[in-house]
């Protein structure tokens, strides 16, 4: 009896349970469904607002997005986000993970922080979210190329020459917009350079900017055959597709030799760049100006809006660019100008500086102009026709005009730009000049150095104001902060534990086929002599003991040049 009702209450406690357990169940249920309908009213509400926003931002977009958003209503199943299409998805991931910058170099530095890593991690992420994100986006890890090394652009061709062959002609070139390129050439890949360069724009046949800027072996002087001008133009026809698609192109003038090499005269006639817009020139040294002479005839850029060209620092003796052949480039294309830039980090003798006016009668369409005030004197007369769309003219002073007042310096060129009947539009007139007050670092400047300038900056504030022209004078040259930096790019020394940098890997070793076993300097290795370390083993390229031994070079042959500086300029005393 007595086990009877022990069991009788255990089945009575256990019912108990069952029934206390289901109740909870039942509760739990309960509350996931509200929670549940929460969330799916809240991501219905966040779906059409993302979509509400991005409409708003993309209604312009060239694509023609919006053909998708008249389509999305709120409350209709395709608002939420994994139903998109996917070229807007692909939109999307282009707004939120672009971070390039024009106005920083990728260059200037090439560690986790760089504008080279920090574009590719950002899209990293978006592939690594799920497969559907990453069949969409995987794309854009090819939209823009930095090569910082000769061996990355020998890795790059090898790896789209098999993405082609296994993806019958379509594959990863097809994703290529623009490409940087920024590295040294040893002179045991000069060959191997010439042609793997042609390779790449062969296959890239879409890209819409181009920038390329080569170092050469020990600073020698670049032969004609592989200058990028030569390349462009002997080497058309291998990818006139490429040159047809390009809207930028910026390239560093090479040194061209002055003997045994060919001459200017027999290089291929002309070349066509159908919807070329900006065209950017960096000169180093003044050899190097007959390639302007070159561009000028054998370049036709029927849309070229803006020009720049960039003068960098000397180092062997201070020297003023030939302004000859910067007039035949805009004898040639100064009508069709919008925007014309002439910077020059060093200084010169002023006996050579031209009329203003020599520009000005060339570019009769100019938006924006940008002059480095050591070129050029201030016109005294009118101009023969105003130019009624010019609005904005920067100025750059030079240390050489630092001898002289700012009256005598600057008011010339303030007297000539306030002048409406020449200038009628213009809206802007900066001027950087080292006399000028910087930005204040604890928000107060010193009194005595600033009181000259500023009387004489207020002074002419006024006059301008009056005839609705914003002056501004900024004591700072950004020309020459932007040519400092990159310089200790090239004198850093490379950081450690760089996850996206450059890693060497053996089975990325470029190994010459057939066609580069012909090469007069590459017959049996890629490797010279003079690129073997004491222990027999070769300096790979992309390494850090290639790096280190251009750095080397870089030292000595930097010392050595401010050495000459310094004997030049004291015999000029």
């Amino acid at each position: 009896m007595a086990e009877e009702n022990i069991v009788r209450q255990s089945r009575i406690e256990n019912a108990e349970e069952t029934a206390r357990t289901e109740g909870l169940l039942e509760a739990s249920r309960s509350k996931g469904r509200e929670i549940q309908n929460s969330l799916a009213n809240s991501s219905k509400v966040c779906n059409t607002r993302i979509l509400t926003d991005f409409s708003i931002k993309t209604s312009e977009s060239p694509r023609g997005t919006s053909e998708y958003s008249s389509d999305i209503s709120e409350g209709s199943p395709a608002a939420s986000l994994s139903l998109l299409p996917s070229e807007l998805l692909s939109l999307i991931f282009h707004f939120a993970t672009d971070s390039f910058d024009p106005k920083k170099d990728p260059s200037i530095d090439v560690g986790n922080c760089s504008p080279w890593s920090t574009d590719l991690r950002t899209r990293k992420a978006i592939i690594r979210a799920c497969k559907l994100w990453r069949d969409i986006a995987v794309a854009s890890l090819y939209d823009r190329i930095y090569l910082h090394h000769v061996g990355q652009l020998c890795a790059l061709v090898r790896t789209l020459e098999q993405n082609i062959a296994s993806n019958e002609g379509r594959g990863y070139a097809a994703w290529i917009q623009h490409i940087h390129g920024d590295f040294y050439v040893p002179k045991s890949w000069e060959a191997v350079y010439t042609r793997r360069f042609t390779d790449l724009l062969a296959f890239c046949s879409s890209i819409r900017s181009l920038t390329w800027k080569i170092k050469w072996h020990g600073f020698a002087d670049q032969p004609v055959s592989h200058s990028i001008a030569h390349l462009l133009s002997s080497s058309q026809s291998k990818f006139r597709s490429a040159i047809s698609s390009l809207r930028e192109l910026t390239f560093a003038l090479d040194d061209v030799p002055s003997v045994s090499e060919t001459p200017l005269s027999d290089l291929p006639s002309t070349i066509t760049f159908d919807n070329l817009e900006h065209l950017t020139c960096e000169v180093k040294k003044h050899s190097a100006m007959r390639q302007f002479e070159f561009i000028s005839e054998a370049f036709i850029l029927p849309k070229i809006k803006h020009l720049t060209i960039n003068h960098q620092e000397s180092w062997v003796r201070p020297e003023l660019i030939d302004l000859t052949f910067i007039f035949k480039m805009l004898q040639s294309f100064g009508v069709k100008l919008t925007s014309f830039s002439l910077s020059q980090a060093s200084t010169g003798d002023l006996s050579a500086r031209r009329s203003i006016a020599n520009v000005l009668n060339l570019t009769p369409n100019l938006e924006s102009l940008q002059l480095t005030c050591i070129y050029f004197e201030a016109i005294e007369t009118p101009l023969a026709s105003p130019l009624s769309h010019l609005t904005s003219v920067e100025l750059f002073s030079e240390p050489t005009l630092l001898n002289s007042s700012l009256d005598g310096a600057l008011e010339p060129f303030l007297e000539m730009f306030e002048d409406r009947e020449s200038f009628p539009h213009l809206r802007s007139l900066k001027i950087y000049d080292y006399r000028f007050p910087n930005l204040p670092v604890n928000g107060v400047l010193a009194y005595s150095s600033s009181r000259s300038s500023a009387i004489f900056f207020f002074s002419w504030r006024s006059r301008y104001h009056q005839k609705g022209i914003v002056l501004e004078c900024i004591g700072d040259n950004p020309k020459l902060a932007a040519d400092q930096a990159r310089w200790n790019a090239w004198t850093a020394r490379v950081k450690e534990n760089d996850e996206l940098g450059y890693c060497h890997d053996d089975s990325e070793d470029y190994h010459p086929t057939s066609d580069d076993s012909s090469d007069s300097e590459c017959n049996s290795s890629l490797y010279s002599t003079s690129d073997v370390e004491e222990d027999g083993s070769p300096s790979i390229i992309g390494s850090t003991e290639a790096l280190q031994i251009f750095e080397r070079t870089v030292e000595v042959r930097f010392i050595f040049c401010m050495e000459i500086k310094s004997k030049y300029a004291n015999h000029l005393r």
